[in-house]
């Protein structure tokens, strides 16, 4: 069983990173960003999940930051914790130490010595491996000024190659007061008015991207086109196989989030 949760692991780092072009992809090579680590065979957003991603070759990572009830960022996509735990309860209501305590589990198997992460050892961990990109969405604080308590901890590392996203874009506007030079992505569901998107991205200023769902950006490429020729990037989330990838590819969309290895 561990030896082929490893193969896993190489073949996700493999398809994720630049050797896809080798199997086929044509042009400049697409950035290909592995969800919540190597969730396929690991927990998600857990230490193990990014270090099988990236020991399998993977160049990027995504992962969720979730503020608790004593003010300390951690990983976590869900607002509840009920889902990948045996606890229940919102990680804003729980203090770091009762989630500390918690076991992570996938569906009814529990992961012996797999615990949710602070995100002062994601940081750790992309200070060991500064090739790697990471993306950070910014999904649930107490208040917006926990925006803080995450740059804080960026902070810590001078090496590490990060972004910081969210649906929010007063969330991204908090960051960029603070914080002139990190890269900010905007997550939307639509992109039907550019004109509004590139006027957004203007008053931010600095490094900007736009991060939607995929299934938008296929429905709307001409909007993906106008926004690419204002010099805006354009990236989609979560992609869920090679031939959906191809397309995006060709639109010039980059990078390609997925949840699962994109076999040729």
């Amino acid at each position: 069983m561990l030896r082929s949760a490893k193969l896993c692991a190489v073949l996700l780092g493999v398809l994720l990173g630049s050797s896809l072009l080798a199997e086929g992809w044509a042009g400049e090579a697409p950035l290909f960003v592995a969800h919540r680590g190597q969730s396929g065979t690991a927990p998600e957003n857990t230490i193990q999940a990014f270090e099988e991603a990236v020991a399998g070759g993977a160049r990027a990572i995504e992962t969720d930051v979730r503020i608790t009830a004593d003010g300390v960022p951690i990983l976590l996509h869900d607002k509840d914790v009920s889902r990948v735990t045996t606890g229940q309860g919102n990680v804003d209501n729980l203090t770091l130490k009762q989630i500390a305590e918690l076991q992570l589990r996938r569906g009814a198997l529990q992961i012996p010595d797999a615990r949710i992460p602070s995100f002062a050892d994601f940081i750790q961990f992309l200070s060991k491996h500064p090739s790697v990109q990471a993306y950070v969405e910014i999904k649930g604080y107490r208040n917006q000024r926990d925006i803080d308590l995450i740059l804080s901890d960026i902070g810590q590392c001078s090496s590490c190659n990060l972004r910081l996203s969210s649906f929010r874009l007063g969330d991204l506007a908090y960051v960029r007061k603070r914080n002139k030079t990190i890269p900010l992505d905007y997550i939307v569901s639509k992109i039907n008015d550019s004109e509004a998107m590139v006027e957004q991205m203007a008053s931010l200023g600095g490094d900007m991207s736009i991060l939607a769902y995929y299934k938008e950006l296929l429905a709307n490429g001409d909007t993906v086109a106008r926004l690419r020729r204002a010099g805006i990037k354009v990236g989609a989330w979560t992609v869920p196989d090679r031939s959906i990838a191809d397309e995006l590819v060709a639109m010039g969309v980059s990078p390609i989030i997925a949840d699962k290895p994109l076999a040729p």
